[in-house]
Formats: C-alpha cells, sequence, structure tokens
C-alpha cells in the first residue's frame, strides 16, 4: 500500500468523443453558457522529439461545459490517475475511467461507473496488469468498489458493489479487510477464495489494521501487545512467519501505525505522546514522530527517521518536512539522496502539486487569478547539487494544470481553461489531458 502526494482536483465528465492534438477541436454548439463567439483554446503543440518541459501530446477531454462546474478552488481529489503495468495510464475523472497510453495519449478505452450527478466525495482508482479497482465514497453509504478488465475496460461484476468492507488490490489479487477479517476476492465469479480472522487493535488515534505489498498483507498486533506482526500471503490466505517489532528501534509497541510497504520495506509511524493545539470545539491530533523501516522478510530494522515519510512502489521515499522542503529518501538505506528547500519552490496553490523523481522534483505551478498575467506552467526542480545533470526547466503556459500521473519519461497533467463563462467564472470551460517530456532528446532523431 502506498501514499501518493499526487492528490489532484478537478470535476469533469469526460466527453465520449476524445480528439487527439492535432484532428482539431469539436465546434462549440451555441447555448446560452457557450456562445457561438466561445473561444477556442490551442492545445499545446506536441514537439516531433521532445525535451524536458516540451509536450508529447494532448488531448481534449471536455470543450464548453463549463456552466455545470463548481468553482476550481472547490474542487479536491475528483480526478485521479495511476501508472499501470504497460505505460498504461488509468484515469478516473468524476466517474469515468479511461486508459491511455502514456507515451502517444491514444485512448484504449473508456467506461462510465458513476453518473456525473452521484458523484462521490472520494475516488481511488488501483490498478493491475489485469484488473481496474475503483472505489467510490458517496455522502451517506459505504464504499463501493467496481472491477474492471484492464485490457477492455468490461466490468467484471455489477458497478458499485457493496462488499462489506474495504477492497483493495494486492498484486494480481483482490483482498476484503473488514472488522477482524481479510478475505480474498475474485470479482469475476463473486467468490471468496479465503478467509482470516484476527483480533484487531483497539480503536485507538493510531490505528491502521492493514497494510501490502504486491504479495503480503501485514496485520498490526492488537494495541502492540505482543509486539509482533502478522503476514498473510494475499493470494492463499496462509500465514507466513510474523515479523517481531526490532528492539533497536526501541519503538513504543501502542504508539505505532501501519503506514505501508513497498521496495521491501515496510513503514511503521510511531506517534508522539501529545496532541497539537486545536480550535475552540475541535480536538488536537496525535502527530507522527518519526518513521521506521523494518525488512519485509525478516523484520530487521533498516532505518530510522525523524518525521513521516511517504512511501512509493518505485522511485524515492519521500519527507515533506515542517519547513516546506522536499527530501528524496533512498528506500534501501533510508538516508536522504536530495533535499530542495521549500522557497525553491512555486508557493501558489499548486504548491502540493508535485512529484519527486528520482534526481529532480516535478510540480505543477497552477498559475494566478489572471492566468493572461500569470499562466500555470509545469516546473522541472533540481535539488542542489543536481542542476548540471539536469537543469531547470519550464514548461511553455499551462492554464491550472493539475498533475495527474508520471513515470520518469513522462509527466501527464490536465488543464483548465476558464474562457470567462457568464455563469460560473471560476469554473473550467475547456480541459486537455497533456503529456510533458521530462527526458532529453532521443539522439538521431
Amino acid at each position: 500500500m502506498t501514499r501518493s502526494l499526487l492528490t489532484v482536483s478537478l470535476v469533469a465528465a469526460l466527453a465520449l468523443s476524445l480528439s487527439a492534438c492535432g484532428a482539431g477541436k469539436p465546434a462549440p454548439q451555441p447555448t446560452a453558457t457557450c456562445p457561438s463567439a466561445a473561444p477556442v483554446t490551442t492545445l499545446p503543440a506536441p514537439v516531433g522529439n521532445p525535451g524536458p518541459g516540451q509536450v508529447r501530446w494532448s488531448v481534449l477531454l471536455d470543450r464548453c461545459a463549463g456552466a455545470a462546474r463548481s468553482a476550481f478552488s472547490d474542487i479536491r481529489s475528483q480526478e485521479i490517475g495511476t501508472v499501470g503495468p504497460g505505460n498504461e495510464l488509468i484515469l478516473d475523472l468524476n466517474g469515468t475511467i479511461s486508459r491511455f497510453d502514456l507515451s502517444t495519449g491514444a485512448r484504449s478505452w473508456q467506461r462510465k461507473v458513476v453518473a456525473p450527478a452521484a458523484a462521490s466525495d472520494f475516488d481511488r482508482v488501483e490498478a493491475t496488469s489485469d484488473l481496474v479497482l475503483v472505489t467510490l465514497t458517496a455522502r451517506s453509504d459505504d464504499n463501493k468498489f467496481t472491477f474492471l478488465d484492464a485490457r477492455t475496460g468490461a466490468p467484471l461484476g455489477a458497478l458499485g458493489q457493496d462488499l462489506g468492507g474495504l477492497a483493495e488490490l494486492v498484486g494480481g489479487h483482490v483482498v476484503i479487510s473488514a472488522h477482524g477479517t481479510v478475505s480474498g476476492y475474485d470479482p469475476r465469479t463473486g467468490k471468496t477464495g479465503w478467509q482470516v480472522k484476527y483480533t484487531r487493535p483497539p480503536d485507538d488515534p493510531y490505528s491502521n489494521e492493514v497494510a501490502h505489498d504486491d504479495t503480503t498483507l501485514y496485520l498490526e498486533p492488537p494495541g502492540g501487545a505482543s509486539g509482533e506482526i502478522m503476514r498473510i500471503d494475499a493470494a492463499t490466505g496462509h500465514r507466513l512467519p510474523p515479523l517481531r517489532l526490532p528492539a533497536a528501534a526501541g519503538l513504543t509497541p501502542s504508539r505505532i501505525e501501519l503506514f505501508g510497504a513497498a521496495q521491501g520495506r515496510l513503514v511503521l509511524d510511531e506517534y508522539g505522546t501529545t496532541r497539537t493545539s486545536a480550535p475552540p470545539g475541535g480536538t488536537g491530533v496525535y502527530q507522527v514522530v518519526r518513521g521506521v523501516a523494518v525488512d519485509t522478510r525478516t523484520g530487521a530494522l533498516a532505518w530510522s527517521r525523524p518525521g513521516q515519510i511517504t512511501i512509493a512502489d518505485s522511485g524515492p521515499f519521500t519527507d515533506y518536512g515542517d519547513d516546506g522542503a522536499y527530501t528524496a529518501i533512498d528506500p534501501r538505506t533510508g538516508r536522504p539522496t536530495w533535499t530542495i528547500a521549500g522557497n525553491a519552490l512555486d508557493t501558489g496553490p499548486g504548491r502540493y502539486n508535485v512529484e519527486p523523481l528520482a534526481d529532480h522534483l516535478v510540480q505543477a505551478a497552477e498559475g494566478g487569478a489572471d492566468l493572461s498575467e500569470d499562466p500555470g506552467r509545469l516546473l522541472g526542480v533540481p535539488p542542489a547539487g543536481f542542476a548540471k545533470a539536469h537543469p531547470a526547466w519550464r514548461s511553455a503556459a499551462l492554464p491550472r494544470p493539475q498533475l495527474v500521473a508520471a513515470d520518469q519519461r513522462t509527466a501527464v497533467v490536465t488543464t483548465c481553461d476558464a474562457w470567462g463563462n457568464p455563469v460560473n467564472p471560476a469554473g473550467c470551460a475547456d480541459r486537455e489531458l497533456v503529456g510533458i517530456a521530462l527526458t532529453q532528446p532521443q539522439a538521431g532523431r
């Protein structure tokens, strides 16, 4: 399980017809909110052999639909992207799931899984080479889950299933956790293959019961009493030898939470003993004082660092400090590989819209209220000592870019062009999906 730094935002219904750059935009339909004279924003032009910050491809997502949109600043966590196996982008825009080729922008399928009017408060999309799992959480309902065939987009079972717990992809397997039970689930048959019961931790501010990597579930000990972390094979449900919390870490078992597992490391959060200050009528929270990584095979202490560590399935782990600095962490050793000071980043609304890569940070700077004066851009920010090998770069102007996903070659953003809609001036009118190159041009092309 990983927690991504990419929390992006945009309420949008993906148009049934997508136009690749070069094919031209569909003509606007004259309406009260989209007059025939509405300007047509020019999609960024692709570059044949792009270098860092240049456009690989662009696709029109939505044209002249600003009236039904909320103000851009009100939209958070309605657009989710993930890079699946095979260099594919799985994109969820307001309940419509699409699969794009990350290198070319070509779309292979699209599937609406929930009507825009029934948009959920939080969507999550996960993908393997075979499966796409979409989690929808409505305001008054429990989680609803939809499974799609990753190759075709065809639904596997009913849309919006209530499975009585939380479903997650663990490698190529689906696991459901609920009320002290974890189960293996086959979405193609709707049947449970295995089930394991365990003693739940008590309800406390530190409780995050289950973490996983691509093969194994890790279950938090109840109240930390045993000091052991249960391990379960996600394919079979067989119990593996438990991991005992390393004495060398000096952990207080009752104050740990399983954060997640990736790249051979199980990361635990240790919380402090006092709450932070709280506003009147509210309660403070316990803060993470350090992250501790143990070997997922042996339980041996790998490293320990102050603060809360964000993990990733590939590339560096990261630490976002109280001073606004980003530090990349080597997952094997816990040592910092680079740090970018907070004052080196754009401080506008896109401050947290970032993706850490091996040797630099990619940031989407949304721009100011007047995009003609302060246009949004995608920025490549090198840490100190890396600028020669990876110079800083800035993309061409991109209206209100939001990072969706990135690998080492391509970053994908959505853009929000608000050309002055008379009903909702703050809403987006035209939206594009744009692939931005992160690597140097190929020699000989």
